[in-house]
């Protein structure tokens, strides 16, 4: 098993930017073609069912994640792909677990989920849950978004010789999400940002956490002592600020209240 570090570097862009800077959907679908192993064979690879154009502008910004991987000088070429491609299965089981409505994965390279796809078969994705689009297959320019955003050139294995290092470059699509009966922030609000850890998409909804009252709640809170009592410290919790938590505390309310 080769003896390898990674470091981790990310870039966020809007939608509208990235595709006038590095998308040619037409200049790499030409490429895809030339793939015998994925156009037309594999769910994550062209062609498709929508327009890809059209998917990068259903979401507002992108945020890309490059993955150095650096390795030691005696490394293989068969050592570091290995490496790399178990570095990659972690990295995107990490970013699907944190998926959430409004997001979407894509990965770094073709799809590896199954060892031979449906398609080839034309039947439907075994597993639609963990099969995500790369960057490449929706006409991105990896090489450029590395340099441009990353700041970090893509190299490559090249007369057997293993580079100093090699690059995941993953993205998660992003929507901005829109005040509604389960959602609303108010950044003017003298209180605003009311936790250490604010992000985007903070929902102010529930300003006064209603389960704060509950003893044992969704929450992480943390519990201080006071002389003979405990006093409930929500600091550190974000729960009912998170979007996606909305129906799970609508649960909880009518099963304990």
């Amino acid at each position: 098993m080769a003896e390898y570090k990674t470091e981790e570097i990310r870039a966020t862009v809007g939608t509208g930017e990235y595709v006038r800077e590095c998308v040619d959907v037409e200049k790499f679908f030409k490429r895809c073609q030339e793939c015998k192993e994925g156009y037309h064979r594999r769910w994550s690879c062209p062609p498709f069912d929508f327009r890809p154009l059209q998917k990068w502008l259903e979401y507002d910004r992108l945020t890309l994640i490059g993955v150095a991987v650096y390795f030691e000088r005696n490394t293989t070429p068969e050592e570091a792909l290995k490496a790399l491609g178990e570095e990659k299965e972690k990295r995107l089981a990490q970013l699907l677990e944190e998926e959430k409505d409004g997001t979407l994965v894509l990965s770094a390279g073709k799809c590896d989920a199954c060892e031979k796809c449906a398609r080839e078969n034309n039947l439907p994705c075994r597993k639609p849950d963990k099969m995500r689009y790369s960057i490449e297959s929706l006409g991105g320019d990896v090489v450029k978004t590395a340099e441009k955003y990353l700041g970090k050139p893509l190299l490559w294995i090249k007369d057997g010789k293993v580079p100093e290092y090699l690059t995941l470059v993953f993205g998660v699509l992003e929507k901005k999400i829109k005040n509604s009966y389960k959602y609303f922030q108010n950044t003017a609000c003298e209180f605003f940002p009311c936790h250490e850890k604010t992000f985007d998409g903070f929902n102010c909804l529930f300003c006064y956490c209603p389960l704060y009252k509950f003893d044992k709640c969704l929450g992480n809170p943390k519990y201080i002592e006071y002389g003979d009592k405990k006093i409930k410290d929500c600091s550190y919790c974000t729960f009912p600020h998170r979007a996606e938590n909305y129906e799970k505390l609508m649960a909880f309310f009518n099963e304990n209240l």
